[in-house]
């Protein structure tokens, strides 16, 4: 009886293993496609998280300058720079804004192409956006400079445009800035 069983070829076939094999690699491709296919998404989210960081910092950027600012002139490319200009929303605001700084420099912001840059002075300008980001549209509402009013002077400003490089994303921004100079 001992030598039937020593006899007895145990193990796998050429057959089970050519198919186990085969699984195997299926198996294999799925994860490791699955696995190519996160790390590029997570690539994609960590670049468009960055371009709104930056956004995000030019306009608390351009926000805290303006709060702290004073003689605001809304359109830059119309009249003297300083003196007080009101536009509304009915007039459709501008795409530039000039204003005394609190050490009493000029600036302005302004879109230049698709970028918001800055000018202090002579100097300038400069970028105040990222290459990745687009800017479509950039306007300023000033209200409350006009000197019969009695409103805190504020600036609308609203950013609409794409983020990103490859994968893109599409964003509409508004915030309103007081001033906190005293008039």
């Amino acid at each position: 009886m001992n030598k039937k069983l020593k006899n007895k070829n145990t193990g796998f076939t050429l057959v089970e293993l050519i198919v186990s094999l085969g699984l195997f690699t299926v198996v294999m491709m799925i994860s490791t496609s699955a696995l190519l296919s996160l790390s590029d998404t997570n690539k994609k989210v960590q670049s468009m998280r960055v371009a709104f960081d930056n956004l995000n910092l030019a306009l608390e950027s351009m926000s805290r300058e303006i709060r702290m600012g004073s003689v605001y002139h809304c359109d830059a490319t119309v009249g003297t720079v300083t003196t007080t200009r009101d536009c509304d929303v009915a007039s459709g605001g501008a795409s530039s804004i000039s204003f005394l700084s609190q050490t009493g420099e000029q600036i302005t912001y302004q879109l230049n192409g698709a970028t918001v840059k800055r000018t202090v002075g002579p100097v300038g300008p400069d970028a105040m956006t990222a290459p990745e980001i687009k800017i479509t549209n950039l306007r300023f509402y000033v209200l409350g400079t006009n000197s019969g009013s009695n409103d805190q002077p504020r600036v609308i400003i609203t950013i609409s445009g794409t983020a990103g490089k490859r994968v893109t994303s599409s964003f509409n921004i508004q915030t309103t800035v007081t001033s906190r100079m005293p008039k």
